[in-house]
């Protein structure tokens, strides 16, 4: 892993603790890309393209929890 501090999430484990948080993640394909729209009480909230074993980074885990409105376990970019 090229960050220097660890700790840092795969897209799964963000995914899975999003889920524990009450959203549901629904994964297909599109451009032969894997996607994941990410859900909370049916109403679709974001689209992140990615491998589940794909590390964030803290400026994505960032701008994922921003966009959801959660404040995650993860390192993230400091303000």
């Amino acid at each position: 892993m090229a960050f220097p501090f660890g700790g840092h999430p795969t897209l799964h484990q963000y995914l899975e603790w999003l889920r524990s948080q009450g959203f549901e993640y629904k994964s297909g394909i599109w451009n032969f890309e894997t996607t994941f729209r990410i859900e909370k009480d049916g109403k679709p909230l974001l689209s992140v393209f990615g491998e589940l074993e794909e590390y964030l980074s803290p400026s994505v885990v960032e701008y994922f929890d921003r966009r959801l409105g959660v404040a995650s376990p993860f390192p993230k970019t400091p303000r």
